[in-house]
């Protein structure tokens, strides 16, 4: 059966056949049965993703909420007095509702009665109360997001109370709104209708409350506006009209204003803290008085921290070891710590001891947080919906959102550290498992031994990166047959994985994993290590399986970026289910290519090119793509040197004429011929041959119109190396020159 990943088929069902006839090597094998039940199987996962809403950031104001989903779209809930919400009307949505549909999104921030946002593009959008001119000065309410100026090279925001900062990528910083606080850093308070640019330093990091922070590019800190709590931290109560260092220090990295206090983590992961001891939000055991305070910043513990957000009148923030934490004010709910424990925490106390939380945003009086796995979270207050849960009634604890079928936007996130899950699986089923709204696996039985019973699915990540594999690695074990079941599977990965893998490469010889979304070149290099067993220590290290090690070498086509979901996925088949490892080549190429050269004259292309050296080396594999991107095996050539080795340089040439293509579909209609004579007795047989046979004229005829020799249209060459052990590497793409 023709493997069908279902995250690869978002809304695709009906691209579906001719995806299973196009594509792959086995399509004649495939039926209409396996079409329609993979459709089946494909709608009902569909469906279990409408049920996850996964988000990649999320933003939380005074009452309402923001977050931007995995495919770029903006979604509001909650407080909606003055249009902030974005979606037209001033009523208040105690679910996400989303903002200007069709467009994709990078950053947003919501202020006291305002929100201002970025596009994809950089271009800066603003919307809400525009009295004070947070958004552009007309006055008024601005219901649906509107265009600030005409530049495109927005970088960061947060938007304060009733003014913005912001940040352009050329580090620049930016002021407009409201400055009767001083706000805007310019000296005076003024308000600024339109973006001013405050000093000429260039900035990497801002947060505006009642009061401003931001990190400069050189490291240092800088606060001004209001300062009756010390919450500058500069030292004294006085305002500052413009921007004024804390300190000496040059090693802070984020910042964060609450009310009348400021939080902040450097560069070596350490936390500090300021301003108003009220509640305990300080963190640093003060009692709980509004006259207590501190006029400079001062570390909180000696542990390390990787996010911290300040809200009101609390703090979240999550540890290195990615442990969830609060302190503060918890007369509403906002710590998560429970019911049974209102009131403060003067200290950090833990909220949730999962490892897998990734960042934290706290609000007026409620608390968001998102874990790796896109999933999102919060607790607190909720009078206005800001918890985006269907009501209004508030939450003492964190929670998992379920939005429930909001749209066909809901995406899916990928798994984390430590999760596993165990499906039954039947003969020849297809199947996604997901589990708390993440991917762990997708599973095809098929073969001579199809799978039966439960399957174990785990996945591990671990918190240094390996020197020979990924850190994401998987272990599928059925109950049944385990070393001699056949399937296909599909793993997800994210681009940090190999982000982290390409660190360790540079350092040695080995060679790269995909370095980006559209780094087709490198994905040739991703290898599979399947380990027979199962892990002994439940680790899941290579050591701990007791089975042997076979490598497996991926189809190229068969790598996908899921841009939808930005995670990559390998699928592939096996003779064996245990654990499995992405490598890739432990030493240098074993083909030192030179110079290659391509072009077309006459209906012939001539392919040429140079090895320096050779180890280990079996043949060679001529593609060809008119993209760029998506490649066809056109022709082969032994290797030259003797028994695949050589130290010297060797000339290669490949030459193919265009009649070669025709010629493959003629052969299909001479099979036909063959066919015609049984048709009378064997009707069924003579049936298949004209559906085998029409498949592979038009296939045939699709791959001469993609190869576009006829016409003006670019043609890229590629050459696939292959060793002895089946082990593939490639050459650069080239442009074949016309002539």
């Amino acid at each position: 059966m023709t493997s069908l990943p279902a995250t690869r088929y978002y809304g695709k069902c009906k691209a579906m056949a001719k995806e299973i006839l196009c594509t792959s090597k086995d399509n004649i094998r495939t039926t209409l049965l396996p079409v329609v039940i993979t459709g089946l199987l494909l709608l009902t996962h569909f469906y279990a993703l409408s049920q996850c809403s996964l988000f990649r950031t999320v933003n939380a104001g005074e009452g309402s909420s923001f977050g931007i989903r995995l495919d770029g779209s903006l979604w509001a809930w909650g407080q909606n007095n003055h249009g902030e919400l974005g979606d037209g009307t001033k009523i208040n949505r105690f679910s996400p509702v989303r903002v200007l549909p069709g467009t994709t999104w990078k950053a947003v921030s919501a202020g006291f009665r305002h929100t201002v946002a970025i596009k994809s593009d950089g271009t800066l959008w603003a919307w809400g109360f525009n009295n004070l001119g947070q958004v552009d000065g007309t006055g008024g309410e601005v219901l649906t997001p509107k265009q600030v100026g005409n530049a495109s090279d927005w970088s960061i925001i947060s938007a304060g109370s009733d003014y913005t900062l912001a940040i352009k990528t050329d580090g620049s910083l930016w002021a407009w709104g409201y400055n009767g606080l001083a706000g805007l850093g310019d000296g005076t308070i003024d308000p600024k209708p339109t973006p001013q640019r405050v000093g000429t330093d260039t900035w990497k990091m801002v947060s505006a409350g009642t009061h401003c922070l931001g990190v400069k590019t050189n490291g240092t800190l800088w606060a001004w506006g209001p300062n009756y709590a010390g919450q500058l931290g500069v030292g004294g109560t006085d305002p500052k009209l413009v921007p004024t260092q804390v300190g000496a220090a040059a090693n802070w990295q984020t910042v964060s204003s609450g009310d009348e206090f400021s939080v902040a983590l450097t560069t070596d992961s350490k936390l500090y803290t300021w301003g108003s001891a009220e509640y305990g939000k300080l963190g640093d055991g003060i009692p709980d008085t509004e006259e207590e305070y501190r006029e400079t910043p001062a570390q909180i513990g000696t542990e390390s921290w990787k996010a911290v957000s300040a809200g009101d009148d609390h703090v979240l923030a999550i540890k290195a070891d990615g442990t969830l934490w609060a302190w503060g004010n918890h007369r509403q709910g906002q710590l998560g710590r429970g019911y049974a424990t209102s009131g403060e925490a003067l200290t950090p106390v833990v909220v949730n001891t999962s490892t897998d939380w990734d960042l934290v945003e706290a609000g007026d009086w409620y608390s968001l947080a998102v874990k790796t796995s896109s999933l999102l979270w919060g607790t607190g207050w909720n009078r206005e919906g800001q918890l985006g849960n269907g009501g209004i009634t508030e939450s003492w604890a964190m929670f998992l959102h379920q939005f429930g079928q909001v749209g066909s936007n809901n995406m899916l996130g990928i798994a984390g550290a430590n999760v596993s899950s165990t499906r039954a699986i039947t003969p020849l089923q297809s199947i996604t498992v997901i589990d708390d709204c993440s991917l762990l696996a997708a599973i095809e039985s098929n073969g001579t031994h199809p799978l039966s019973g439960n399957t174990a699915i785990k996945v591990w990540i671990e918190n240094t990166q390996p020197q020979r594999y990924i850190r994401r690695h998987y272990e599928i074990t059925p109950d049944n047959n385990a070393s001699e079941a056949t399937g296909r599977i599909t793993l997800y990965f994210t681009q940090e994985d190999f982000r982290s893998f390409n660190i360790i490469a540079e350092a040695g010889d080995r060679v790269y994993m995909p370095r980006w979304d559209t780094d087709n070149e490198n994905r040739a290099n991703i290898l599979i290590e399947k380990r027979g067993g199962t892990s002994s220590d439940g680790s899941g290290l290579p050591h701990t399986y007791p089975g042997p090690v076979v490598t497996i070498n991926p189809d190229d086509n068969d790598i996908i970026w899921n841009s939808a979901t930005s995670m990559w996925e390998i699928s592939f088949d096996v003779d064996g289910f245990s654990g499995f490892f992405v490598k890739t080549g432990s030493a240098s190429l074993p083909v030192n290519f030179g110079a290659i050269s391509a072009s077309i004259k006459n209906n012939l292309l001539s392919v040429n090119w140079q090895t320096l050296n050779e180890k280990s080396n079996d043949h060679f594999l001529i593609e060809i793509s008119a993209d760029g991107k998506h490649f066809t095996e056109i022709g082969r050539v032994q290797t030259h040197a003797k028994n695949g080795d050589s130290d010297e340089p060797i000339h290669y040439r490949f030459e193919i004429n265009t009649g070669a293509v025709t010629a493959l579909s003629l052969a299909g209609l001479g099979l036909l011929g063959m066919l015609l004579p049984l048709g009378r007795k064997h009707k069924k047989l003579l049936l298949l041959g004209v559906v085998v046979c029409s498949v592979h004229f038009f296939a045939c005829h699709k791959q001469q119109d993609d190869i576009s020799f006829y016409n003006d249209q670019q043609l890229y060459i590629r050459i696939a190396q292959v060793d002895k052990d089946g082990t593939k590497m490639y050459s650069k793409v080239i442009a074949a020159e016309r002539k």
